[in-house]
């Protein structure tokens, strides 16, 4: 049987939404009227959350297409811009000057700016910006936490930071995006930022209506964009069911663990995505309960979508991960959290590699990295991204395992010890043969 074409789906799977994506993005407009409303008062939003909860989606998607959309409506002075950073290997100070001149070269429709003097520090760069800009602007940094994990001894960008957020004249604010384990390590930061802390906004995971607003909401868009005759719809016990087993509450069995929980938004898109191109693929024009069951339901489908994801690491990363795991997860499924030093040591792989495939992992939500307590130079350590990825990995392990060693071919199996008992027969001769002789020198 031939299947028609798969339309590009209007869900994303495990990757955070980027700005180019914004048309898909539902479920969050509350949230992103909080913190764009928060930005214009104050010049400094701590916005933190649990680890794959969409912060980075809520940023890229919701804040800052939300002011690209309404500085398009504005005219003259008013206009702003928002610059937003979320890699912090290289040096953070000019990390961000460049997001603040990238932002307001694209507000203005310009190829470059004037040249800044060479010893412009941060709080500079923003006045000329601003200047320029005739606005203000908004700096988002996101996944702060890895600035701290590779600028733990550096003071220069806390240093400019502190600066530019105290500095009342500044026609700008900013906002740090945190994990919630990574918190109370932005106490060395309350000696130079006095209101640290007045401002905290806690994104937590969506439910109730925004989590179906999240999942019918992309399906209208596309129904919309695409013009089609007969547009896709799904029925509404889809809706629920997906809502019940992409839960939070949910243990490894896929049994929700009491009441309408949360859910988490990456295996809603997920599960979402491998619906769509299922019904699809096979000419449906409605997503379907049916398809679900037939899939083995949402366990069922990240834990398959998972294991090829795993699958298309190189060779190489494969085994690393394999040996990574083995301490990540116990036989019995008990997640266990290390840090990258601990796991080379562990599994006997050089660190470099390690770091490589860690980060491999995080990306893929696999694994999520989990803030040491406290305020601490301690190692960044690693957990599985979910309790319900324990029987993902152990799986995976097994197999990969199986596919490294093969089992011997039988034939040659029945030749090797076909070998042997002739091996052992002479050698029994042998002996025979010689007692005898010696027996008859005797």
């Amino acid at each position: 049987m031939t299947h028609p074409p798969v339309a590009p789906s209007p869900f994303l799977g495990l990757i955070p939404f980027t700005e180019a994506d914004a048309p898909w993005f539902f479920g969050r407009e509350d949230e992103c009227r909080v913190i764009l409303a928060n930005l214009r008062v104050v010049p400094l939003t701590l916005l933190y959350g649990a680890s794959g909860v969409g912060k980075t989606s809520l940023l890229s998607a919701g804040v800052v297409r939300s002011q690209e959309m309404q500085r398009g409506m504005q005219n003259g002075p008013h206009r702003g811009a928002v610059a937003m950073v979320n890699a912090w290997r290289d040096d953070p100070v000019q990390l961000v000057s460049a997001a603040i001149e990238h932002a307001v070269m694209n507000a203005l429709g310009v190829s470059s700016l004037a040249a800044a003097s060479p010893t412009a520090d941060l709080v500079e760069t923003l006045r000329s910006c601003a200047e320029r800009l005739g606005g203000p602007l908004f700096v988002l940094l996101d996944h702060f936490e890895d600035y701290l994990l590779y600028h733990a001894n550096e003071s220069a960008f806390a240093t400019a930071l502190s600066r530019a957020v105290n500095d009342g004249s500044l026609p700008a604010s900013f906002l740090i995006s945190i994990r919630e384990d990574a918190l109370s390590r932005l106490d060395y930061l309350e000696g130079r930022i006095p209101t640290l802390f007045d401002n905290l906004l806690r994104l937590d995971h969506l439910k109730g209506d925004s989590a179906r607003a999240a999942i019918r909401g992309p399906i209208e868009q596309f129904n919309e964009a695409s013009g089609a005759a007969k547009p896709v719809a799904i029925e509404p016990e889809l809706v629920e069911a997906v809502l019940e087993q992409t839960a939070v509450g949910i243990d490894r069995t896929g049994v929700r663990t009491g009441g309408e929980s949360p859910v988490e938004t990456s295996f809603l898109q997920l599960v979402m995505r491998r619906m769509w191109q299922v019904e699809v693929r096979d000419g449906s024009g409605v997503l379907r309960l049916e398809t679900l069951h037939s899939l083995g339901g949402a366990q069922m489908i990240v834990q398959g979508q998972l294991q090829g994801t795993i699958n298309e690491l190189s060779l190489d990363e494969q085994e690393v991960a394999s040996k990574l795991f083995r301490y990540l997860v116990t036989p019995s499924g008990q997640i266990i959290a290390l840090g990258a030093e601990d796991l080379a040591s562990l599994a006997q792989v050089p660190l470099e590699r390690v770091h490589i495939v860690l980060e491999r992992l995080t990306a893929i939500r696999v694994l999520r990295p989990v803030a040491p307590p406290g305020n601490t130079s301690a190692d960044v350590s690693y957990e599985l991204f979910h309790d319900l990825l324990a029987a993902v990995v152990l799986d995976w392990r097994e197999r990969f395992r199986e596919k490294r060693v093969p089992p011997q071919d039988e034939r040659v199996v029945r030749r090797l010890w076909l070998a042997v008992a002739i091996l052992s027969a002479l050698l029994i001769g042998m002996t025979a043969v010689a007692t005898a002789a010696l027996t008859g020198a005797l």
